[in-house]
C-alpha cells in the first residue's frame, strides 16, 4: 500500500464512513438484520459484494462480511 500512495483508514475514519453521518449505532439505525450484515458468521460464508446494502453515502457491506482492516485499533472515544 505504501508504494501506491494508498493506506488503510484509521478506526475512527472507518467508523465515520460506516455511519455515513448518522448518530445511531449502525448506519441503518439501532439494530441490524442478516439482510444488512454478516457478522460473526451469521450467513456461514462471505456474501457477494454489494448484497448487504449501501449506507447513505453509497458504501456497501460496511457491517460485517469480512474483517474491517484498519491502520490502528479501536479505543474508546471521549465520553464513552
Amino acid at each position: 500500500l505504501q508504494k501506491t500512495g494508498l493506506s488503510l483508514p484509521s478506526e475512527a475514519q472507518w467508523e465515520y464512513a460506516c455511519r455515513a453521518g448518522t448518530r445511531t449505532a449502525f448506519s441503518f439505525g439501532s439494530t441490524l438484520s442478516t439482510s444488512q450484515e454478516n457478522c460473526y458468521g451469521a450467513l456461514g460464508m462471505t456474501s457477494v459484494v454489494g448484497s448487504l446494502g449501501r449506507n447513505a453515502w453509497g458504501f456497501a457491506d460496511m457491517h460485517g462480511n469480512v474483517c474491517e482492516w484498519c491502520a490502528d485499533v479501536y479505543s474508546g472515544y471521549p465520553g464513552d
